[in-house]
């Protein structure tokens, strides 16, 4: 399965390498229900099962791809702000766009390998849920932080996880369409594979964007999926561990990492995941949990009871949803993991009062394209 998963990952990255993502060759389809946006099918079809190896990661990105760089990417160093683990790149466009990127931490970091395991344990236990949140307070906290340069910034999409790159791509190329169009981009992203850096970069430089990717912690697989009874593929597209990349931290740091595997390792779905569902992972938490995890007061959304839909939120009361303030820096969260690193935001800079989004997105096939709905999108920011 690994060198069927590395090849998927070359033929994935010889297919970005040729397809133009100009937002004139991206579709966008204005409906009732929202804006559905779609990337190629050829592209979007390589995406389950691939790996991309540390080495070619760092191939394309232009890294040095010696030992020491490679224990720093995967290995267990916290980083801050000003000091991420690798410090920030900045690839220039053709005609003035530009592309910059750091990673905060190292990929075995304690927070996501913590994450990891309580994923395995699922969403239904509030007490696992918080303790699962507080994994991702920690990764996110150098990057939702205020800092001095963020009002030059249109628009700072926070994201929970960037598996496929699909929906950030997508959401700048839906964004082009409304009030929020802007040439500075922010991406704050708790965890996102090679996969989605190398489409955003792309999408960057192909459009002559100024885009800024924070990533909390990397990742560099993506599961195949299994196709159900009914012959839809299920669970494609999730954040991995390929076999593969643990035989190369054994190799870094010694003989480790096959306990760790194993125990994360579903048997059911055949993979070991990086961070689980996050959607359902980042819901919100009953009110007791407030005094000690903090953040959880600042949610917007309704709790969910154990035996309600959980792919359903609902914001409490008129007063609590998101202002837009058009013309000011606008922070921009995509429910459900948006919910959670909203309030984490709100938790960290507190007495802010910023223009915010709320947008819900969903990704789907629609007449054989591959791509992203987008809908409740708040009238006062469409053109």
């Amino acid at each position: 399965m690994s060198t069927e998963t590395l090849a998927q990952g070359k033929k994935f990255l010889g297919m970005l390498r040729n397809t133009d993502l100009n937002f004139r060759k991206l579709g966008a389809e204005h409906r009732s229900g929202g804006i559905f946006t779609f990337l190629p099918k050829e592209l979007m079809d390589l995406t389950p099962g691939s790996y991309i190896s540390p080495d070619m990661f760092f191939s394309e990105m232009g890294i040095d791809s010696s030992r020491e760089t490679k224990k720093m990417l995967l290995g267990d160093r916290i980083g801050h702000y000003d000091s991420p683990i690798i410090p920030r790149m900045r690839f220039e466009g053709k005609d003035g766009g530009s592309f910059s990127f750091s990673i905060t931490h190292g990929a075995t970091n304690e927070y996501i390998m913590s994450a990891s395991r309580l994923a395995t344990k699922g969403a239904k236990d509030d007490n696992n849920r918080s303790h699962y949140q507080d994994e991702v307070l920690h990764i996110m906290m150098p990057l939702l932080q205020n800092h001095e340069d963020q009002e030059a910034v249109g628009i700072e999409l926070n994201e929970d996880c960037g598996a496929t790159g699909i929906t950030e791509a997508l959401f700048i190329k839906m964004s082009s369409e409304t009030k929020l169009a802007s040439k500075k981009i922010r991406i704050n992203v708790a965890v996102a594979t090679a996969q989605s850096v190398l489409v955003v970069k792309k999408l960057a430089l192909d459009n002559d964007l100024d885009i800024e990717l924070n990533v909390g912690s990397m990742a560099f697989g993506l599961s195949r999926g299994k196709r159900n009874e009914q012959g839809v593929i299920e669970h494609a597209n999730y954040i991995v561990y390929p076999r593969q990349l643990i035989h190369e931290l054994n190799e870094l740091f010694g003989n480790g990492f096959d306990d760790f595997y194993e125990e994360i390792f579903s048997q059911e779905l055949g993979e070991a995941f990086v961070v689980g569902d996050m959607g359902d992972l980042s819901l919100k938490l009953p009110d007791d949990k407030n005094v000690k995890h903090k953040y959880n007061s600042y949610r917007v959304d309704d709790y969910i009871p154990e035996d309600a839909n959980k792919g359903d939120y609902r914001f409490e009361s008129a007063a609590t949803q998101p202002e837009y303030i058009e013309g000011q820096h606008t922070e921009v969260y995509l429910p459900n993991g948006g919910l959670l690193i909203r309030a984490l935001k709100r938790y960290l800079n507190p007495g802010d009062h910023p223009s915010e989004v709320f947008i819900d997105a969903k990704r789907k096939e629609v007449n054989g394209r591959y791509g992203v709905l987008f809908y409740n999108i708040p009238q006062e920011i469409l053109n």
